[in-house]
C-alpha cells in the first residue's frame, strides 16, 4: 500500500466563481422584483409605493440583524476566497501558495549517483560513478572532478534500420560499462513494471541495435556477457558476445510467471519487477516461478487510453490476478538454471501458501532463501545450493504478537581467513528487546548470532554499506531521536561499539549510498534545514573527508528569505493513560498559519493529516514546502500531522497492539488529539478536518465513523481501502492475519455504520478508476451505503484511467487543488447551511 505524504466530479464550480455567479443572480432576481413593483402599481400615489419598498427594506434588514446576531457565529460568511495569497501584508514575504510549489521555488534537488562495481573484491574502490547530466549519461569518478567518459548523449535516437525516432525511457549500464540498454515504447503495466522495446549499445563503437520487443524484466549478468529477460512468462538468456539466446522456460502463460514478479510479489514483496538473482560468478540464474492458476481476477476499465483511439467506443477492460483475504495466493517455486549444463533444479516450498520474501547469494554455489507463512507469524532462513543438493534450515524466527514485516536486509559477509573466519555468514535485522537491530550470523549451519547493535532505537532499511576489507558495518539509525535519521557504523570485531558519523549534536536526517568497496560515499542531508548532498571519502572511517559538495540547493536558498513560510513545530502529545494506566506519547507536529496570534479566541481552523499505517512514518526532519504549508498559508489554518500508536520506529510495544485490529487504535489516538486541539481558545472547535490518501483515506472515514462528527467536522480521503476483504491478501493478512478466525475484527475495522460517519458535516471522496492497487470497488461499496443512508452531505470526485497515485492527463493537481479548495469552503462555513445526516 502507498504510503503518500500528499495526495467524483465538481458538485459545484469552483468558490470563487460560485460567489461570482451567485452576487449575479440574486442581482437579476432584485432587479426583476423592483421592475414588477413598479409595473403593477405605477398608477397608485407614490406614498404606496414608497411604503411598500420601506417595508420591504425593513423585512431584509431585520433579517440581516438576526444572522448577525452572533447567536450562530457559524453562519456562512459566504466571503470570496481566494487560495493563491500571494503576500503577506504584515511583512511583505510571499506567501506559500500552488503556483510557488508547482514552480519549485521550494523544491529542493537531489542529483542522481549510481555506483559502479569496480572488481570482484573491491579491493581498489576509484569511486566511479555513473550520472545523467542535462541530456548526457556520463561516468565520473569522485577521485578526479576532470575525469568522465560518455556513455550516451541525446533524449531521442533514431532506429536507422527502420529510419524511425524512439524516446529514452530508461538507460540501463552493464557492470562493466562496455554496454547498455535503452528501453522505449515504455507501456506501465503496475508500480515497477513496464512491457517495453529495448535496443542495446555497444559503448565503444557507438553501435545501436534493437534487441528485444515486448518484453517485461531485463537485467544484466555480473560479468557483463549476458541478459536475462522475460517475454510472455517466460524467461530467456541472451549472450552478448555470441548473440546467442537460451530459452530457459517454457511454461510461460496467462497464469504462470517465469523470473518476472506477478503482482501481488511486485507490489507487497519484492518490490520490483523482477524476481531473478544472478549468481556472483553468472554461471547459475535463480528464479521464481509464480504459478496464478488459483487466484481469483480483478478486472479494470480503462476508458481514455487505448492504443491507437483517442475516443474509443468501449473501453479497453484489463484484467490481473489480485488474491484477497482468504482467497488463494500464488504458489511460488524456487529454480534454479544452469548456463553450462542447460539444466534447472527445482526447490518447491513446504506449504503452498508460503511467500518468498528474499533471495541473497552467499558465494557462488550458495543462496538463502527467507519463507514466511501467509500470515507473517513466523519466517524460516533456508540454505540451498545451486545444484539442487541442499535444503537446511538455518533458523526460525516467530513473533506471534506483532508480525515479521518483509525486509530486504541480508548482507553477505565473505569469509575472512586473516581474522580466522572460515565461513560465509550474513548480516541481517531482527528484533532484538522489541527493537530492530543489527546482528551477524557468521555460520550458515547455526541460528547463533552475535549482536552489533543494542537499545531503545531502531536500525533503519538494514546495512546501509559493508566494507569486506575493514569488517565496517555501515547504517542509518534513530538512536538520536526517532524522527531523525544519523549515519554510524560499528565493527564485527568490536561488537555494540557505536560509531557517530553525522552530527548528533545537532537535527538532522540523513541518508547514504556507499561505492563498492566502500570508501566513499555520497550522503544526503535532507533536513529539517535546507538539504545538501556531498561526497565523503572514509578511508580512514574516523577522519572522513568532505571531497565537494555535489548539490547545494542554491535556488532553495535564494528563494527561502523571499517567503513567509509558516514554521515546522515538532512536539510530543500526551493523549492519556492505555489500558495499563500508561502515558500514550504520540510524535506530532503542527504548522502554525502566517501572523498567528494565539490571543484570539474561536479564531483558527485545523486541518489534521494523518497517514499511520502499520511501521509508516509521516512526522520526521525532512525539510519540505508543500501541501502542508500552503494550507497554513492559503487557509489560514493550523496544519496537523501525528504519528499514531501502529506507526515505527519506536520499537515494538508502541507498533504491535494494531495487530488483527488496523484503525481502532488509531482513530482513538487521532480522536484524542483532535480534542486537546479543539479545547484550545485560539481554535474554532467547529472548524476542524481530517485529511488522508491511502491508508490515511482508510483513517479518515474510520475516524469519521468512531468520532461521528463529534470533534472532528469534515473529512477527506482519496483512494481509501473501505473494507479490508477487499484488499490484496499479502498486505492485510500481515496486518490482521486470517479472515476466518478474525472475522470478527475484519468487520469492525471496516466502515459500516454511515448514520455515525454522515454525522461529519461533510464528507470528500476522490478515487481514481484506474486504481490497481486500491481498488475503486472500496469507493463503489462506500458510495452504495451512502446511497442507503440517503446521506446528502457527501461530495465525491473521480478520475478516468488513473491509478493510485491518480496522475493520469495532470489529475494530481486537480486532486491538491480540490483538497484545499473544499477545504476552504469547509472552513469558510459554506456547508453550514447544507442538509446533514
Amino acid at each position: 500500500m502507498t504510503n503518500n505524504n500528499e495526495q467524483g466530479t465538481y458538485s459545484s464550480i469552483p468558490n470563487s466563481e460560485l460567489e461570482a455567479n451567485n452576487n449575479m443572480i440574486s442581482d437579476s432576481l432584485n432587479t426583476s422584483f423592483v421592475d414588477n413593483v413598479l409595473y403593477q402599481f405605477s398608477r397608485l400615489k407614490y406614498v404606496c409605493l414608497y411604503s411598500i419598498i420601506i417595508i420591504y427594506g425593513l423585512i431584509i434588514l431585520f433579517t440581516l440583524i438576526g444572522n448577525f446576531s452572533g447567536k450562530d457565529k457559524h453562519i456562512p460568511s459566504k466571503k470570496i476566497l481566494d487560495f493563491n495569497k500571494s503576500i503577506n501584508p504584515v511583512n511583505g514575504l510571499k506567501k506559500v501558495s500552488f503556483e510557488s510549489v508547482r514552480a519549485n521555488d521550494l523544491t529542493p534537488s537531489y542529483k542522481p549517483l549510481q555506483w559502479l562495481t569496480e572488481g570482484k573484491d573491491d579491493s581498489e574502490d576509484k569511486g566511479l560513478y555513473s550520472t545523467l547530466i542535462g541530456n548526457k549519461y556520463m561516468i565520473k569518478s569522485v577521485l578526479d572532478e576532470k575525469y568522465e567518459q560518455l556513455l550516451f548523449e541525446g533524449k531521442t535516437f533514431m532506429d536507422d534500420d527502420l529510419k524511425t525516432e524512439h524516446k529514452v525511457d530508461s538507460f540501463i549500464s552493464s557492470p562493466d560499462l562496455k554496454f547498455a540498454l535503452i528501453r522505449t515504447e515504455s507501456k506501465r503495466l503496475w508500480r515497477h513494471s513496464f512491457i517495453a522495446d529495448y535496443y542495446i549499445l555497444n559503448v565503444e563503437t557507438k553501435k545501436l541495435s534493437k534487441l528485444f520487443s515486448s518484453v517485461t524484466m531485463v537485467s544484466f549478468s555480473p560479468d557483463s556477457t549476458k541478459i536475462a529477460y522475460v517475454l510472455e512468462n517466460d524467461l530467456y538468456i541472451y549472450d552478448i558476445l555470441n548473440e546467442k539466446t537460451t530459452r530457459v522456460t517454457e511454461t510461460g502463460s496467462k497464469n504462470i510467471f517465469n523470473g518476472k514478479a506477478d503482482w501481488v510479489y511486485e507490489e507487497e514483496i519484492l518490490e520490483s519487477d523482477s524476481a531473478l538473482w544472478w549468481s556472483p560468478d553468472s554461471k547459475f540464474v535463480t528464479f521464481l516461478e509464480t504459478d496464478e492458476t488459483e487466484v481469483p481476477e480483478y478486472s479494470i476499465n480503462y476508458y481514455i487510453e487505448k492504443e491507437g483511439q483517442d475516443y474509443p467506443a468501449y473501453p479497453e477492460l484489463r484484467t490481473i490476478k489480485y488474491p484477497k483475504p482468504s482467497y488463494p495466493n500464488p504458489i511460488v517455486n524456487i529454480k534454479v538454471f544452469s548456463l553450462e549444463t542447460k539444466n534447472t533444479v527445482t526447490y518447491k516450498l513446504d506449504e503452498p501458501s508460503q511467500l518468498v520474501n528474499e533471495i541473497v547469494y552467499l558465494g557462488d554455489a550458495k543462496f538463502i532463501a527467507k519463507v514466511t507463512d501467509r500470515i507473517a507469524t513466523y519466517m524460516k532462513v533456508f540454505v540451498m545450493d545451486v545444484f539442487g543438493n541442499e535444503k537446511s534450515l538455518q533458523r526460525k524466527q516467530f513473533d506471534e504478537d506483532e508480525w515479521i514485516e518483509l525486509t530486504h536486509y541480508t548482507t553477505y559477509v565473505k569469509p575472512n581467513p586473516e581474522k580466522g573466519i572460515k565461513t560465509d555468514g550474513y548480516l541481517d535485522v531482527i528484533p532484538v528487546n522489541g527493537f530492530n537491530h543489527l546482528v551477524y550470523y557468521p555460520d550458515l549451519e547455526s541460528k547463533e548470532f552475535i549482536q552489533l547493535t543494542d537499545g531503545e532505537w531502531e536500525v533503519v532499511d538494514g546495512v546501509t554499506s559493508f566494507d569486506q576489507q575493514k569488517r565496517i558495518v555501515w547504517f542509518i539509525s534513530t538512536q538520536k531521536s526517532s524522527i531523525e535519521r544519523h549515519l554510524y557504523y560499528v565493527s564485527l570485531d568490536e561488537p555494540l561499539k557505536i560509531h557517530e558519523v553525522t552530527d548528533t549534536s545537532k537535527d538532522g536526517y540523513y541518508r547514504a549510498s556507499f561505492s563498492s568497496g566502500s570508501r566513499f560515499a555520497l550522503l544526503t542531508y535532507m533536513g529539517p534545514d535546507v538539504p545538501y548532498q556531498k561526497v565523503i571519502d572514509f578511508q580512514e572511517p574516523k577522519e572522513a573527508k568532505t571531497l565537494y559538495v555535489l548539490e547545494d540547493n542554491k535556488k532553495v536558498r535564494d528563494n527561502l528569505p523571499l517567503y513567509d513560510v509558516p514554521v515546522k513545530k515538532f512536539q510530543k502529545i500526551n493523549i492519556g493513560a492505555d489500558e495499563n494506566g500508561e502515558d500514550i506519547i504520540l510524535n506530532s507536529f503542527e504548522i502554525l498559519p502566517n501572523n498567528f496570534n494565539p490571543n484570539l479566541k474561536n479564531h483558527y481552523p485545523v486541518f489534521f493529516f494523518g497517514y499511520n499505517g502499520p511501521n509508516s512514518q509521516q512526522v520526521n526532519k525532512v525539510f519540505s514546502v508543500g501541501l502542508n504549508q500552503v494550507i497554513a498559508s492559503q487557509l489560514d489554518a493550523i496544519f496537523v500531522c501525528v504519528d499514531t500508536r501502529g506507526t515505527g520506529f519506536l520499537g515494538k510495544k508502541h507498533r504491535s497492539l494494531v495487530r488483527g485490529k488496523l484503525g481502532q487504535y488509531e482513530s482513538s489516538d487521532f480522536i484524542k488529539v483532535a480534542k486537546i486541539y479543539s479545547e484550545k481558545e485560539y481554535v474554532d472547535s467547529e472548524k476542524t478536518l481530517m485529511y488522508g490518501w491511502s491508508y490515511g483515506g482508510f483513517m479518515s472515514l474510520y475516524t469519521a465513523e468512531q468520532d461521528a462528527g463529534e470533534t472532528i467536522k469534515y473529512h477527506i480521503s482519496v483512494a481509501p481501502v473501505t473494507n479490508w476483504l477487499l484488499y490484496d491478501s499479502v498486505y492485510t493478512e500481515r496486518y490482521m492475519g486470517d479472515a476466518e478466525e478474525n472475522a470478527f475484527n475484519y468487520f469492525k475495522s471496516s466502515l459500516q455504520n454511515m448514520n455515525r460517519i454522515f454525522k461529519a458535516q461533510r464528507v470528500l471522496l476522490m478515487h481514481g478508476l484506474g486504481d490497481d492497487n486500491v481498488h475503486f470497488q472500496n469507493s463503489a461499496h462506500f458510495i452504495d451505503k451512502a446511497i442507503q443512508a440517503k446521506a446528502k452531505n457527501f461530495d465525491t470526485k473521480v478520475f478516468p484511467d488513473s491509478d493510485h497515485s491518480i496522475s493520469y492527463h495532470g489529475a494530481y493537481n486537480i486532486v491538491m487543488d480540490e483538497i484545499i479548495s473544499w477545504a476552504g469552503q469547509a472552513f469558510n462555513g459554506d456547508f453550514k447551511d447544507r442538509w446533514t445526516y
